[in-house]
């Protein structure tokens, strides 16, 4: 398993404990289909800056004004670059 699906594994889990409920969620999974509200969606990125040690540039306004656009991947490639030492901005 690469990095990458391990974040995503890691994802998944965090959505469904956080939501109460199995998910079946992919990388284009929109982030407002996953039954997430705002202060669920700050746990989930609080919980994986812990996990991975990385500050994430995550905007929980921008991101909720713009959720129909935002996906699962998003959230996995910003870890993964902020993992990587890149300015994913």
């Amino acid at each position: 398993m690469n990095d990458q699906d391990a974040i995503y594994a890691m994802l998944t889990e965090l959505i469904s404990r956080t939501t109460e409920r199995d998910q079946i969620v992919v990388a284009d999974t929109p982030l407002n289909a996953l039954g997430l509200d705002s202060l669920g969606l700050i746990e989930v990125i609080f919980e994986l800056e812990e996990r991975y040690n990385v500050d994430l540039p995550f905007n929980a306004n921008e991101m909720a004004q713009n959720s129909h656009q935002a996906t699962v991947g998003n959230i996995v490639d910003m870890v993964v670059r902020a993992r990587a030492g890149v300015d994913s901005k």
